[in-house]
């Protein structure tokens, strides 16, 4: 794959930041991924830390990743280790820019919500 679509892709699934894990769907395990107990537990910590700052990689969850990226190779035939996919998930940072991610979207809602109460005082207003 060239490069430029290569960068393309990771820059567009880390911005997406829809990749979290939890237990494989009826159609993923249809795909022959099996439940693993390890499964979810980087979701798990990372909803927990709430922030980049609080959250620390556990062994755990560095399993969860290996064992996903090993599910998708097998999935989709790569020649690559699970390992070697887990440790490129890891430098390309994509666990700091979910968070980042996360921040975005709380800060939207935060302001649409000072929004809405700002208008429904307004509202509140001309009753009187």
């Amino acid at each position: 794959m060239p490069t430029r679509v290569r960068r393309f892709l990771i820059e567009g699934l880390k911005e997406w930041a829809v990749w979290l894990w939890h237990h494989p769907t009826n159609d993923v395990r249809s795909l022959g991924v099996d439940e693993n107990p390890i499964y979810g537990s980087l979701l798990h910590e990372m909803d927990n830390a709430k922030s980049v700052a609080r959250f620390k990689l556990s062994e755990k969850a560095r399993q969860d990743i290996e064992a996903r990226m090993q599910a998708s190779a097998m999935l989709l035939k790569l020649k690559e280790s699970g390992t070697t996919l887990a440790k490129r998930f890891l430098d390309q940072k994509f666990i700091q820019r979910w968070f980042d991610e996360q921040q975005k979207i709380r800060r939207v809602r935060d302001h649409e919500t000072k929004r809405e109460r700002a208008k429904h005082c307004e509202r509140g207003k001309g009753r009187n």
